[in-house]
């Protein structure tokens, strides 16, 4: 993984270990309950970005970004709503569909 994700400098990419312990769990995540495809995950949000959002806040604990701020639960699903745009910019807002896939 640090060969794949060098630096522009050379040097390994900040926080590495935690970087490969999210990569796992996504994985194994993906292969327990979405039959190892994340389009599973976009197919079961039937195109729906607010859907995708909270099936990914839901099931993926590295995109569920939560605090206590005086004594109240705010949530900040900043890495979330990125994954969701990057898909639709992606598809150019064209419904999903598994043949789009290369």
């Amino acid at each position: 993984m640090d060969k794949i994700f060098i630096s522009s400098t050379g040097d390994s990419i900040p926080l590495l270990q935690e970087r490969w312990r999210i990569l796992q769990e996504c994985g194994k995540i993906l292969n327990e309950k979405f039959d190892g495809k994340f389009y599973n995950c976009v197919k079961q949000s039937e195109n729906s970005a607010k859907k995708l959002l909270d099936l990914i806040v839901s099931n993926f604990p590295s995109f569920r970004d939560e605090g206590i701020i005086e004594g109240k639960k705010v949530s900040f699903y900043k890495r979330a709503q990125i994954l969701v745009a990057d898909i639709w910019s992606t598809f150019k807002g064209q419904v999903f569909k598994e043949k789009s896939i290369v």
